[in-house]
């Protein structure tokens, strides 16, 4: 995978990360999970914290992270593992490894889907850029004081040439979102977690930027959207081809 996609990607998780208690953050991700789908309120407590916060779209949660979904309420996780799990409020769950589990109602049940396999592993890449790419991040990122923007230089990247096995690539991706699309709800945004991955493993950003504001304009207010579409559209011109 190349630097570009690790850093852009690593800096969208490291907002995640960055709000986790250390006991969070040393969990490997690919144990974790991602919010891929939110209808309604719910809430989120990361292990060894006692603050809930709200739960965010595209939120990673990690091993013991409590969730709680109001009345009404639906939520899409997928785990890391190759499960996807559809919940239905009201619920209290705690994320385990490969799953959830109802702490209110041992009986409850999700809707259960497994992933295929090849969407699987590059849903994968997710966990595996937050796991290599803090070394990484800190090349592209300027050290900041505790509770201060994060900035970015972009200043380094340089735009690479697709080859012809690297096109095939993004095509099957782009046939293959678009049959995942017409089979997901409209709540359920693992397709475009699936392609954004993809994409993002060619530095293809500028097909990601229109992606990003659909899921904006869907999830207005969600902060770690908000912030992975600022920092994508202010590197967008170190990408272009040079004129």
């Amino acid at each position: 995978m190349r630097l570009l996609a690790k850093s852009i990607f690593g800096l969208w998780l490291l907002l995640s990360w960055m709000l986790m208690p250390p006991a969070a953050a040393q969990q490997t991700a690919s144990s974790g999970a991602v919010i891929t789908g939110l209808v309604g309120s719910a809430s989120h407590r990361a292990v060894a914290t006692d603050k809930p916060s709200a739960l965010q779209p595209f939120q990673q949660l990690f091993t013991d992270d409590l969730v709680e979904l109001s009345s009404g309420s639906v939520a899409t996780i997928v785990f890391f593992s190759g499960r996807k799990e559809t919940w239905e409020g009201p619920v209290k769950l705690r994320i385990l490894e490969n799953n959830s589990k109802p702490l209110d109602d041992p009986i409850a049940k999700p809707l259960r889907e497994e992933i295929p396999s090849d969407v699987q592993q590059d849903l994968q890449s997710l966990p595996e850029v937050m796991g290599n790419s803090r070394a990484a991040v800190t090349i592209v990122l300027a050290p900041n004081p505790p509770g201060m923007p994060v900035q970015m230089d972009c200043r380094n990247w340089q735009r690479l040439e697709l080859t012809a096995a690297e096109q095939s690539v993004l095509q099957t991706a782009r046939i293959k979102y678009e049959t995942m699309r017409n089979q997901t709800a409209d709540y359920d945004h693992t397709p475009e977690a699936y392609l954004i991955s993809v994409l993002a493993q060619y530095d293809q950003f500028d097909e990601i930027a229109p992606l990003l504001d659909t899921l904006q304009s869907r999830y207005p207010g969600t902060s770690l959207l908000q912030t992975f579409r600022d920092r994508v559209a202010r590197c967008k011109p170190y990408l272009q081809p040079a004129g």
